[in-house]
């Protein structure tokens, strides 16, 4: 069948060169025989076979995941003394800064709540309790802060939360640096 398609294509078309050079020859020289007869009637029938060209699957590429990045937040800055009385100066302006502090707790109980306490702190540790100076309140986690009771000196990575401002028992008012505490040490 695909033989007998070819065949009457490729006659078609010399059927259509002859027919054309007759008609052109007619038109050139119109006294001429050919001429006078009319061209061939070119009716014979053709079809082509169906062409099928074969598709490509489609070129997506898949879709790019990516993974958040995991940071990891600053380290803990250890502090001098005096690089802790700046801090304690002004908390506000060091809020979400990281420190390793020391200290020792001077109110822990349900004035307090589970979570927070108070303590004298300082950015070095101290031979004897009575050498923190600084006012300060931490809050944190009840789980970490369980084992913590009034007098015990401590170790503990902090994030700067800000100032405080607090009535105290004598009814005056006072402002302390306010810390988170991230983990704690009992020393």
């Amino acid at each position: 069948m695909t033989r007998r398609l070819a065949l009457g294509g490729a006659a078609a078309a010399a059927i259509l060169v002859l027919g054309g050079v007759a008609i052109g020859t007619a038109i050139a020289e119109p006294d001429s025989p050919v001429a006078a007869q009319p061209a061939p009637a070119t009716t014979a029938p053709t079809t082509s076979a169906p062409t099928t060209t074969p598709t490509a699957a489609p070129t997506t590429a898949p879709p790019i995941t990516t993974k958040p990045v995991a940071t990891k937040p600053p380290p803990f800055k250890k502090l001098t003394a005096r690089q802790w009385k700046t801090v304690a100066k002004s908390p506000d302006d060091h809020i979400g800064e990281r420190y390793v502090v020391y200290g020792v707790v001077t109110q822990f109980d349900a004035a307090t709540g589970e979570d927070a306490f108070r303590a004298n702190a300082d950015g070095v540790r101290h031979a004897e309790s009575y050498d923190y100076d600084t006012n300060t309140l931490f809050s944190g986690d009840a789980t970490t802060l369980k084992s913590l009771v009034e007098d015990d000196q401590f170790r503990a990575k902090v994030t700067v939360l800000g100032s405080y401002s607090y009535d105290t028992q004598m009814g005056g008012n006072t402002t302390a640096p306010q810390l988170i505490v991230e983990s704690i040490e009992i020393l």
